[in-house]
């Protein structure tokens, strides 16, 4: 029987046990481990290298957290890699990782192609004291909206807490109200917790509808669902 979960979690593993633990199973493909939550693990660029050369050959992996690590623009260029080569994961959750403009622009791109992924949470925590945008502002937002425009598969995105402004809520209403398969654009109340990993429906979403409202008026961004 194939080994389908494995949580290693806040075990203070090095640099080089956790890409150890990945080249593994890297090499034993045979393995069918189908969900790792790595939120909050301090996974930097050099793990995310290993990680992400094990997530390009996994045809089991389908949900991948990845929420408050520190993977930034390099580590975020290996993912969006592997990305591109994956043919399972559903649920990609790299939310306060820092990837700035030049990482969002890759796993963005990546995903223009990628067919399997539904949910993606780029969210960031700039509403909080210390916190900074995940996706490098207004500038990210239109790498996100060029991807909405285009994807075959993600039907939910969650971008709150990344300092939109007007210009990047604006650019992000108008490539959901123009994608024929993203139908959710998620962004959190302020009175839910800040960066929580997992995406939002319900009154915290933004619907294609309420894009076209948005996009062909103007608006405070602080009103449009806390972007």
């Amino acid at each position: 029987t194939s080994m389908r979960s494995l949580n290693v979690r806040d075990n203070n593993i090095s640099n080089q046990g956790w890409c150890a633990i990945f080249d593994a199973l890297r090499d034993h493909p045979q393995n069918k481990i189908e969900e790792w939550d790595l939120s909050g693990q301090s996974i930097n660029p050099t793990i995310a290298k290993s990680l992400a050369a094990y997530a390009a050959v996994s045809g089991s992996l389908a949900s991948l957290n990845l929420y408050m690590n520190e993977i930034g623009p390099e580590g975020a260029k290996a993912m969006a890699a592997s990305l591109a080569a994956n043919g399972s994961l559903s649920k990609v959750l790299v939310s306060c990782n820092r990837l700035g403009d030049e990482g969002t622009r890759a796993i963005c791109e990546a995903l223009k192609c990628n067919k399997t992924v539904t949910e993606l949470d780029l969210s960031g925590n700039a509403d909080a004291y210390g916190g900074s945008s995940n996706i490098g502002g207004p500038a990210g937002a239109k790498h996100v909206a060029d991807m909405l425009r285009v994807t075959g598969s993600v039907t939910k995105t969650l971008v709150s807490g990344n300092r939109l402004g007007d210009a990047g809520a604006t650019i992000l209403c108008d490539a959901l109200r123009k994608s024929t398969v993203t139908k959710v654009l998620a962004c959190r109340p302020a009175h839910r917790p800040r960066c929580a990993g997992g995406l939002r429906s319900g009154p915290a979403a933004l619907t294609r509808h309420q894009a076209h409202e948005a996009s062909t008026r103007r608006f405070d961004s602080r009103r449009l669902c806390h972007l």
